[in-house]
């Protein structure tokens, strides 16, 4: 093709040019790929140690709203004080669980059942939280089999899993027996099985895990107080939570967007800081790109005027420019994805721990650098327009008469 090869022709003619700009492009894209790669994989992180671990979308019965009584005949708002809240049952719930399961757009879906209740060890008594759970689904969203620190995660009729600071502050360690009470005088004893580290203290403080079935006598629930679902995409949670809601309007859903408002602003401030570091890159690229091609279009001005008078179109030389900037653009960016990569496996290493895993977790991603490499190609190809129409509209006789 006559216009590539005249196009890398000037970029060989000025070699100086061409390595200076290819060399600020691939810092840039180096730059910018290490820095998408730390923000991303501390974005994952965050997400892994917080809604990774936590249910995406929670089922609850619906709040007791005020209702509308008739006075003398004059409507009347009656304000209705409940305590109910999330301990309100939902009693049809087997089919929920089966129906959502169903779909294929949950990776778990776990019914449970909770309550406050009161665990007496001797004359030491603490306040916890009583959660049952079918501990397959269960261990799906809180990993618990794997965090289990003393004891085994099997659990009979009568054994429960609790955390790590309530077996330190009542002295519990696996095969101890205890009495749980519950504040409606019900009560019975039960014998740890295991000890697990959530890795939150209020959670190893206050927890304790039993069988759905036995947290359903012992509590006196007829039925379950939530459903707590995972979704495959978290972010997609509360699409989904609203499409339930038209499903089911008997059950209040509440996605994990709505639960942590500010989790949700500090990732959006963490994908918005990305996304501006890539602008202002990309900016910095198409300028660069820009003001090398229009000295060159300068340098070149009395070739151009030669290829004009040899019958080169305005087209021809155009495409020239623009091939020249979609090479530079490409070249800096496959330079850049490469030095990318090194500082990214750098950072790895010198902030590896002593068993070589990485304090700080990066994503490396080949969609990145794929992008990447598109981005500052096009970039590239853009910043040549004005420099390529500008060289397009030189008159030859008054070029060459310039000389």
């Amino acid at each position: 093709m006559f216009e590539l090869s005249v196009a890398f022709r000037f970029l060989r003619e000025g070699k100086l040019q061409t390595v200076l700009i290819a060399v600020a492009i691939s810092v840039g894209i180096g730059v910018q790929i290490f820095l998408s790669a730390l923000i991303g994989g501390l974005q994952k992180d965050l997400i892994n140690r917080t809604v990774g671990a936590a249910p995406h979308i929670t089922a609850s019965a619906p709040d007791v709203l005020p209702v509308s009584i008739l006075a003398d005949s004059v409507p009347t708002m009656t304000r209705v004080v409940s305590s109910a809240g999330r301990d309100k049952p939902i009693i049809a719930w087997q089919p929920i669980v089966r129906q959502c399961a169903a779909t294929g757009w949950f990776t778990t879906v776990c019914p449970v059942v909770e309550k406050p209740a009161f665990m007496y060890k001797g004359d030491k008594s603490q306040s916890v939280l009583v959660r049952g759970f079918p501990l397959e689904q269960g261990d799906s969203i809180y990993k618990i089999k794997s965090r289990i620190i003393r004891g085994s995660a099997g659990l009979n009729s009568s054994g429960i899993l609790i955390g790590s600071e309530l077996a330190r502050d009542l002295r519990l360690e696996p095969g101890k027996t205890v009495r749980i009470a519950t504040a409606s005088g019900g009560g019975d004893v039960f014998t740890v099985q295991g000890v697990f580290d959530l890795e939150s203290q209020p959670v190893n403080q206050t927890w304790v895990v039993m069988r759905l079935a036995r947290a359903q006598a012992l509590l006196d629930v007829d039925g379950v107080t939530g459903i707590e679902l995972q979704v495959p995409r978290v972010f997609e949670a509360e699409t989904i939570a609203r499409a339930l809601e038209g499903s089911y309007p008997y059950v209040k859903w509440t996605s994990w967007q709505e639960s942590n408002a500010n989790l949700l602003s500090a990732l959006k401030s963490q994908s918005g800081s990305s996304n501006l570091i890539q602008v202002l890159v990309l900016i910095a690229v198409t300028l660069g790109i820009s003001s090398v091609l229009a000295v060159s279009a300068i340098q070149k001005s009395r070739q151009i005027g030669i290829l004009k008078a040899m019958g080169c179109t305005r087209a021809v030389i155009g495409r020239v420019f623009l091939i020249m900037g979609g090479v530079l653009g490409f070249i800096g960016s496959l330079l850049g994805c490469f030095a990318g990569y090194w500082l990214i496996s750098a950072f790895l290493s010198a902030t590896a721990k002593t068993n070589g895993k990485p304090l700080f977790p990066l994503s490396i991603e080949p969609s990145l650098f794929l992008l990447s490499i598109a981005i500052a190609t096009a970039a590239g190809t853009i910043a040549a327009f004005l420099p390529a129409r500008n060289s397009a509209r030189l008159n030859p006789i008054d070029v060459i008469r310039g000389g």
